[in-house]
């Protein structure tokens, strides 16, 4: 199953380390192929008139109307004969999810409408962390792909608050529960199990537990890179993209291991440089 995602006017969010850490999962698991589409269309964002929250309706057709937009843009590359495009088109994938910066009303932080999914940020606030900022839009968007893949509505959002990816919350503070917790219930994971089988409950679980995210110590790892190549650590950064004072304590501390490192190799070096002069010259005294 392809998922188009679209940063629709998104200029808080670090969508760059986002969507390192995204496309990680095309590599990690077999339910889901993440595709990140990017335009002059989407970088403004959803209009709107002052500053009211969103209606979902008027979200989601304005969202419609630049995926066709989009569409064509696409298809008059990929129909040019001097370029080395795919010519059927078949990179744009059928499912799409917007993520926008502004608030939707009645407090949602997720809607869909199959093939559409419209998720905001616009609530998240510092002081919900942890989890950090990217791993509440992770989860929410595995959630999302789950609710379009079933087109029955067999799946659905239980009031019960369990920790489960299926909670219904009430607001994304409440979400931070089932992102921490890493849960699907029972009742939840029965249906998928009767929905789409065995393997498909088992690649998502491999996918909510975040174990193939790593350990920032552990080179190489997702953690790793995010937090050297883009400095979001996922356990101190708190927004959606690192603090300024983030990235310079994180190069300062990088600077001060490599000086610290090269500082203690010289000091080895002169020590042995010195302990072998000593022996030369009582050598040469005797």
């Amino acid at each position: 199953m392809k998922i188009g995602v679209y940063f629709w006017g998104c200029n808080k969010l670090d969508w760059q380390a986002f969507e390192y850490l995204l496309l990680t999962l095309n590599k990690t698991q077999s339910l889901f192929e993440f595709e990140v589409h990017s335009s002059e269309i989407f970088r403004k964002g959803p209009e709107i008139r002052g500053k009211v929250d969103f209606d979902s309706n008027i979200i989601f057709d304005q969202f419609k109307k630049a995926l066709i937009l989009y569409r064509q843009e696409i298809q008059n590359i990929t129909s040019d004969p001097n370029t080395n495009f795919d010519q059927s088109g078949s990179s744009i994938s059928e499912y799409a999810i917007a993520i926008i910066e502004r608030k939707v009303k009645g407090e949602f932080y997720v809607v869909t409408d199959s093939p559409f999914a419209i998720i905001s940020i616009g609530d998240w606030r510092k002081k919900y962390a942890p989890p950090s900022a990217v791993e509440f839009l992770l989860s929410t968007i595995i959630g999302a792909c789950v609710e379009l893949l079933d087109k029955e509505n067999k799946i659905s959002h239980h009031v019960a608050t369990r920790g489960c990816l299926f909670d219904f919350n009430n607001s994304v503070n409440d979400a931070k529960n089932s992102v921490l917790i890493k849960y699907i219930c029972s009742d939840c994971e029965d249906k998928i199990k009767n929905t789409f089988g065995e393997d498909f409950i088992k690649e998502l679980k491999k996918i909510t537990d975040r174990d193939w995210i790593g350990n920032y110590n552990d080179v190489g790892s997702v953690a790793y890179n995010l937090k050297r190549v883009f400095y979001y650590d996922l356990t101190k950064t708190r927004g959606f993209k690192a603090s300024p004072m983030e990235r310079i304590s994180q190069k300062f501390t990088e600077t001060f291991a490599e000086t610290a490192a090269k500082t203690f190799f010289v000091i080895i070096i002169v020590i042995i440089i010195t302990v072998l002069g000593l022996k030369g010259l009582l050598q040469y005294i005797k």
